[in-house]
């Protein structure tokens, strides 16, 4: 008799159980599913034996075969070879063929690259290989600085020849795809993109006005930043057209995404300010009075898994979230990655975020890229969601727990273990001449 009543028992448990996947199917079919990359810092010249002020980059010359089997996904301390970019779209790919959409944060081109015409040539590869991998995805990019004629450098309130070239090559693709974001783009790198039948709305920001490295002049004489007492107190009218779209959307009842590539506040890195106080400050005072109808700030640039909290003067309870997607490029030191987010079916709350990356090192050994989840940030954290009062949590977190912390920390780079090699090579090799020849063959030397 109690044989029958466990059998009973698993019978419903296994009912359950099917049940409790049903609904979460139904719940995942329902969610929006969106992806979002960045500084993908593309680099057909890529040679893993070029100097390292050159960001592995050989425009004179080819790779030996040998370098590029040693290391074929790119190298800490490289720009993206084509290699890495294709095994991360086909990472993509393979997790979600149909997304809702990519938001892509800038800065498509490598770096350094000497000329207007590579640049360029960067932006077309990087862009037609994502739409190789998702012809039919809406694809709403953005500008980074190194996605100009030169680093930090545009001119103010003037056409540029160099946009109308972006415009075109964007719109054959589809990423532009009306009169009205083209116009606006052209006007200063900015435009909006009403998704899911207008259930949801993407404001993207060039956010290059705002920064401390910004040259509104291009005076080879002189590289250094325009002080902000020269510029505008809103270039290229992006601020004013920004507060109308919000206007807008609020009306419409329409919730609202920012996407850019630089975003404000303080860069732990360096303790340097990424955005002059002059477009911060009202940047701030603007997205707060619309906190209601901006459900998440994408930000990228940092390279690093990072967000900002926005706070009214005086609050200690945030109402905005910017969170920075870590990059492809593993050129500062972080494991290649990108992020898969969900949203409810209604786009008014963004749910989850699960963050995929590739171990280089490994990748490179094995001679294949596959991309792993590294984390959910709602398990990671254990928070019911990605907003401000969320993230608040997390902040919590990190203030008082240790562990939580160095959690996080080694998040920040993507799981990267700074000078792996060093480590288990000294464990390997008593002679210093075979412990040189282990640590070579890593890629994690810088």
């Amino acid at each position: 008799m109690a044989f029958y009543y466990i059998a009973v028992l698993w019978a419903l448990l296994a009912l359950a159980a099917a049940h409790g996947e049903k609904r979460s199917e139904q719940a995942s079919q329902d969610a929006i599913a969106f992806f979002h990359i960045s500084d993908i810092h593309l680099n057909p010249y890529y040679d893993p034996h070029a100097p390292p002020a050159t960001y592995c980059k050989n425009v004179k010359g080819k790779a030996s075969a040998l370098s590029l089997r040693q290391f074929p996904y790119g190298k800490f301390g490289c720009d993206s070879p084509p290699a890495l970019l294709n095994a991360t779209l086909r990472g993509m790919q393979q997790l979600l063929e149909d997304p809702a959409f990519i938001v892509v944060g800038g800065d498509w081109a490598g770096h350094g690259m000497p000329n207007q015409s590579m640049v360029l040539a960067m932006l077309s590869e990087a862009s037609h290989t994502l739409r190789a991998f998702f012809p039919d995805t809406v694809v709403v990019p953005a500008l980074g600085n190194n996605d100009f004629t030169d680093d930090y450098h545009y001119p103010v309130n003037t056409p540029t020849a160099w946009m109308n070239d972006i415009a075109s090559l964007w719109a054959s693709l589809g990423f532009l795809s009306t009169p009205q974001q083209r116009s606006s783009f052209l006007k200063g790198g900015y435009f909006a993109a009403p998704l899911l039948n207008d259930r949801l709305r993407i404001l993207v920001l060039n956010s290059l006005f705002y920064s401390t490295s910004f040259r509104a002049t291009n005076d080879s004489s002189s590289w250094a930043p325009t002080p902000p007492e020269e510029l505008p107190a809103d270039p290229n009218g992006q601020l004013a057209w920004l507060e109308g779209q919000l206007v807008h959307a609020r009306a419409d009842d329409v919730p609202v995404i920012l996407s850019f590539h630089i975003p404000p506040g303080c860069d732990a890195w360096d303790e340097s300010s990424m955005w002059h106080e002059k477009f911060s400050v009202p940047f701030d005072a603007l997205v707060l009075e619309y906190h209601d109808t901006i459900v998440l700030h994408l930000g990228a640039h940092s390279h690093a898994d990072e967000f900002r909290l926005l706070r009214k003067p005086g609050s200690e309870s945030s109402e905005g979230l910017i969170l920075m997607n870590p990059a492809v490029s593993p050129v500062f030191n972080n494991n290649p990655a990108f992020r898969l987010f969900t949203a409810t079916s209604d786009a008014k709350s963004i749910e989850n975020y699960y963050q995929y990356y590739v171990d280089i090192v490994k990748a490179n050994q094995e001679g294949e890229a596959v991309f792993e989840l590294e984390y959910e940030v709602q398990k990671a954290y254990q928070v019911p969601d990605i907003s401000p009062v969320s993230f608040d949590n997390v902040v919590g977190q990190l203030q008082q727990s240790t562990a939580v912390y160095d959690q996080w920390l080694m998040r920040k780079y993507v799981s990267h273990a700074p000078k792996r090699s060093r480590q288990v090579c000294s464990l390997l090799h008593q002679s210093l001449s075979d412990y040189r020849k282990c640590s070579a063959l890593w890629s994690d030397q810088v």
